[in-house]
């Protein structure tokens, strides 16, 4: 089992959403 793999994964997947989420919020201001 690679769990190193798994989580690296899974943190690139919750900084992706996090900047989709701060994008959204920086449209939506203007």
């Amino acid at each position: 089992m690679n769990w190193l793999f798994l989580s690296a994964k899974g943190f690139k997947a919750a900084v992706n959403r996090m900047q989709l989420s701060s994008l959204m919020d920086r449209y939506s201001a203007i």
